[in-house]
């Protein structure tokens, strides 16, 4: 989990991310989860600690239908498609937007052969 990002992110993802589909955070409980309600927090937004604009992150249909598996994933926890949408193609950051950066980069890391290699998606 990236250091920089603050700890009521990293807990929410943590949540998202949890294997046993019973213990993982829904949609309503992640829409009521601090992070989520935008209550502060007091970890540094940057690596140095230093507050800068984030720069947009825009996103277009052709990237999204480039990484289908990345957007399968995202439905997996719990988005529906039209929402998921919406907020992957708004303008502003979204949940949305910040998870599938998140699973963007991870995505993109390269793989050392020690770890294990995980699923890219569990379309049917």
């Amino acid at each position: 989990m990236p250091a920089h990002l603050p700890k009521e992110l990293q807990d929410l993802i943590r949540l998202m991310l949890t294997l046993d589909p019973k213990g993982r955070i829904t949609i309503q409980q992640i829409k009521q989860h601090p992070w989520y309600l935008g209550l502060p927090d007091e970890t540094p937004r940057t690596p140095t600690g230093q507050d800068r604009p984030e720069e947009p992150y825009l996103v277009d249909i052709k990237e999204l239908k480039e990484n289908s598996d990345v957007v399968s994933n995202l439905k997996l926890l719990g988005w529906e498609e039209s929402e998921l949408m919406n907020e992957l193609l708004d303008t502003k950051m979204t949940m949305a937007k910040t998870f599938y950066k998140l699973l963007i980069e991870h995505k993109n890391l390269p793989m050392d052969d020690d770890e294990p290699k995980i699923q890219k998606s569990y379309e049917t």
